[in-house]
């Protein structure tokens, strides 16, 4: 372990080191962050293209959802549905699928919060009998 006279920085070198990790941090911070938003769009425009060929889109290479989040395990389990889902039929699939929830609320109001949360940024629309469809697999499938 270093000595403290070998540790001891001059005041612009601090100031020059901290400067520098804060902005690796942001960088890193802001690439992880766009990792995820690519890897969200690439399953569900696989979901997209499988529900248009009338295919069941393809399975992740991981549990679903589970280093990808919640919302992304939940667009997975929409995708599977074109025709509308309903938040309690998503929760027992991801629980049927072994997803592991560790949020302090249940995972039936998480996941029935994120569905209306999609529908509320337009990525998916509420039915009046309480289904969730992602909204490009409704317009592709001609309901209105």
């Amino acid at each position: 372990m270093p000595t403290n006279e070998q540790t001891q920085l001059s005041d612009s070198a601090r100031r020059e080191l901290t400067g520098e990790r804060d902005r690796l941090r942001s960088a890193r911070d802001h690439y992880e962050s766009e990792r995820k938003k690519a890897e969200g769009l690439l399953i569900h425009i696989e979901a997209i293209l499988a529900a248009a060929n009338g295919t069941v889109p393809p399975t992740p290479a991981r549990p679903l959802g589970q280093s990808g989040g919640l919302r992304e395990a939940v667009t997975n389990a929409m995708a599977q549905h074109p025709e509308g889902v309903k938040p309690s039929d998503v929760t027992r699939t991801l629980e049927q699928t072994g997803y592991v929830h560790t949020g302090a609320t249940s995972l039936a109001l998480s996941v029935s919060n994120t569905m209306w949360r999609l529908a509320k940024t337009g990525a998916a629309k509420r039915s009046k009998n309480g289904k969730y469809r992602l909204v490009e697999q409704q317009e592709s499938g001609g309901h209105g």
